[in-house]
């Protein structure tokens, strides 16, 4: 039987901001895309790949700072090159990614859903008692994901809306992920 250890967690925790920091991007990448729903598909390509890369970026950078501490950091390292790579490929095949935008950020989303039910049960074994809303917001994505996958042909307006409520979920999961992370660290202070 593997004993946890709460070491781990305690380095983990200084690190918090950069979950913090992703997402906002990610809730200000969403709104954004509310707000301007008239944009062509091409913006919002631009501005998907740009928050791709930014939060992969940031999943990387978390993950090397963690390295020694949490291991499950390999994964996170791994997803956030992924998000990186696929952020580069949207900027580099704009028109591609137009016509497959719908089907594209909905499996990109399905990813992040499946991510974050992953995270909830990872602090369920750390022991944090509020795990389930991060993984109900796994769950949350999962469903807008494949509502925009099953049917992409509703239109820009549906489709820019699908992907902001997806992009805000996420991030507002990674917000209240960092929240705990932050209090966990201000109770062992």
């Amino acid at each position: 039987m593997q004993t946890i250890s709460f070491k781990p967690v305690t380095d983990t925790t200084n690190y918090w901001w950069l979950l913090l920091f992703s997402g906002i991007v990610l809730i200000g990448m969403g709104v954004a895309a509310i707000i301007y729903p008239l944009q062509s598909y091409m913006a919002l390509c631009t501005l998907f790949a740009v928050g791709i890369i930014t939060t992969g970026f940031l999943e990387v950078l978390f993950s090397i700072n963690n390295h020694r501490h949490y291991h499950g950091w390999i994964w996170i390292t791994i997803l956030g090159l992924l998000d990186i790579g696929f952020g580069v490929y949207l900027i580099n095949f704009p028109q591609l990614s137009m016509n497959f935008l719908p089907v594209i950020a909905g499996c990109w989303m399905l990813f992040k859903g499946f991510t974050a039910m992953k995270n909830g049960l990872d602090m369920r074994n750390y022991g944090f008692f509020e795990w389930g809303w991060i993984f109900l917001t796994g769950i949350m994505l999962i469903i807008l994901a494949v509502m925009m996958i099953a049917e992409p042909a509703y239109g820009a307006f549906n489709i820019i809306l699908w992907t902001s409520f997806a992009i805000i979920f996420t991030g507002i999961s990674r917000i209240y992920m960092s929240i705990k992370l932050k209090k966990y660290k201000n109770n062992l202070s």
